[in-house]
């Protein structure tokens, strides 16, 4: 963690992290992230390479700066999945 807050979870397993902080998610283990009322800003290491793609796969540009989704707009959760699982991943909703 570079700023601000953020709670790890990796399975049952939940731990709160701040500036100078990191957190492990073994593979395999469903894991997420919550991001502060502050933001963040975090540094991922990411093993196997490859996980980039999927992040790009499944993002667009922000049409304004306020964290998506936007009130009124639904999030494509069929979409999302059909992605990840091209990507040997699935997506917990």
């Amino acid at each position: 963690m570079l700023d601000g807050r953020v709670t790890f979870h990796a399975g049952d397993a939940s731990e709160p992290a701040g500036p100078g902080d990191y957190a492990y998610g073994p593979r395999n283990v469903p894991q997420r992230f919550e991001v502060g009322d502050e933001g963040c800003r975090m540094l991922f290491i990411l093993t196997p390479g490859g996980l980039d793609e999927l992040i790009m796969a499944t993002s667009e540009p922000a049409g304004s700066r306020m964290l998506p989704p936007q009130p009124g707009e639904a999030l494509d959760v069929d979409r999302l999945k059909a992605i990840v699982a091209r990507y040997g991943c699935e997506l917990l909703i």
